[in-house]
């Protein structure tokens, strides 16, 4: 790949910032630090948070925002005040709702998925084109990226690049179309039709599509013809300050795993829960706990609850207290959904729990790109979920080695290629690239 002229200035769109918090923050918050502190004059574009819908809220991030990233906000109408009204018991995080909730919410869906295609959250794009197109030509900016969730931002960088001379990068965190609730949406025909077009349009007009895992890119690739395929890029999520130096100290009597962030009732963690069990009744002597960190449905708390005792729920917590949280765990529990599609997703918190250098239980599949991190950095075990004796046996064999003070941690060097630094350095290789890749 041959080199350009060194980037000196981008614009980043994104929904999720500060106050925004959460996993959906952190690539971008601290890729713009990166980039800003790096000489490049950093550009963000985001809506107004009073016009915002964010399933976490964070007000700690403000703090680490660079100085030196200059941020503009946006102000449109929220779709989510109106169905805070109907709801009035809370609105569920998109794909996080069960049961009877989940059946009340059916007509909502219907009228999401064809009056706001893509997302409900689509209502700033009109200003926000209109404000990018101001920023860009008043800094003279040829350089934009933008990236989802939610897909509808990508929309805004379609409608720049076919009115402006600038070079797209859309950078996926998250499926559009293929994303694990997709079917409960309550789509027809013609507004799949329409949302799959869109979908395919921002593949076609990027001039790079970034994605966060090999199996999540080739997903995408399918969409397009092959000749398409070299605007196709792999820039995997990635932690920030160093791993932790937080030392594994001897302790005797107790031991906790700890699971950070979101959890859906597709998340199927029966299995884990039940090796804890196992755990609990081989070793009287040691108290074994699950500690939950996170925006959990209180639904999804309660059938948790009435069948486990091990468990307990501690709410959202602010990143920073997050990872002291996971840097004090004995052990880290990671779970995705038991859903199509999901082998080449990677979630964001995958990267935070290794640099915490704590062990990693994973449930999910073996031949996941998680797993196959996991594997690489020496981090921790995959299960999947019909191997609940060997995930029993592998919990109880944790807790004896920690209170033997045994326990292995991860590999330093493979963990390092996840340092953000390196994947600014891979987003800034792409920008100065003079060989864009085509459109059809």
């Amino acid at each position: 790949m041959s080199k350009g002229n060194p980037v000196t200035k981008v614009l980043i769109v994104t929904y999720y910032w500060p106050p925004s918090g959460g996993m959906a923050v952190q690539r971008w918050m601290n890729l713009a630090n990166g980039l800003a502190q790096s000489g490049v004059e950093v550009f963000v574009l985001t809506i107004d948070a009073t016009s915002a819908f964010y399933p976490v809220r964070d007000e700690s991030l403000w703090s680490r925002i660079d100085s030196k990233v200059q941020v503009t906000r946006v102000k449109a109408w929220n779709p989510f005040v109106l169905a805070k009204k109907v709801m009035k018991s809370g609105i569920p995080s998109t794909g996080f709702a069960s049961g009877e909730k989940e059946r009340r919410l059916n007509w909502i869906s219907f009228l999401r998925s064809h009056l706001f295609i893509p997302d409900p959250r689509k209502t700033w794009n009109r200003r926000a084109v209109r404000m990018a197109t101001q920023i860009l030509k008043e800094n003279q900016i040829t350089n934009v990226i933008t990236t989802s969730p939610p897909a509808s931002v990508h929309l805004i960088g379609k409608r720049l690049k076919r009115n402006l001379d600038i070079q797209w990068i859309a950078d996926f965190r998250d499926p559009w179309t293929d994303i694990f609730y997709y079917d409960r949406l309550g789509h027809s025909r013609f507004s799949r039709w329409i949302d799959l077009k869109l979908e395919r349009s921002v593949l076609q007009e990027a001039d790079w599509v970034v994605a966060v895992s090999t199996g999540f890119v080739e997903l995408l690739k399918q969409k397009l013809d092959q000749d398409s395929y070299e605007k196709f890029r792999v820039i995997s999520n990635g932690f920030d300050h160093g791993l932790s130096s937080h030392a594994y100290a001897p302790k005797q009597g107790q031991f906790h795993f700890v699971f950070t962030g979101s959890f859906a009732d597709s998340y199927q963690a029966e299995a884990f829960f039940d090796a804890i069990d196992f755990a609990r009744k081989s070793i009287p002597e040691c108290s074994i706990s699950v500690e939950v960190y996170g925006p959990i449905p209180v639904q999804i708390q309660n059938e948790i609850l009435e069948e486990y005792d091990c468990v307990t729920f501690h709410g959202e917590k602010s990143h920073s207290e997050i990872r002291a949280i996971q840097e004090q765990a004995d052990a880290l529990f990671l779970v995705a959904a038991n859903a199509r599609n999901y082998r080449g997703m990677v979630a964001g918190k995958l990267f935070e729990y290794p640099r915490a250098m704590r062990p990693i239980v994973h449930l999910g599949n073996h031949d996941s790109d998680v797993a196959q991190i996991i594997r690489e950095c020496n981090s921790g075990v995959t299960f999947d979920r019909t191997e609940g004796e060997g995930l029993a046996i592998y919990c109880e064999s944790l807790v004896r080695k920690r209170m033997e003070s045994q326990i292995s941690t991860a590999h330093v060097a493979a963990l390092s290629q996840y340092d953000r630094k390196n994947q600014m350095q891979t987003f800034l290789s792409l920008l100065e690239s003079a060989e864009l890749a085509g459109t059809d």
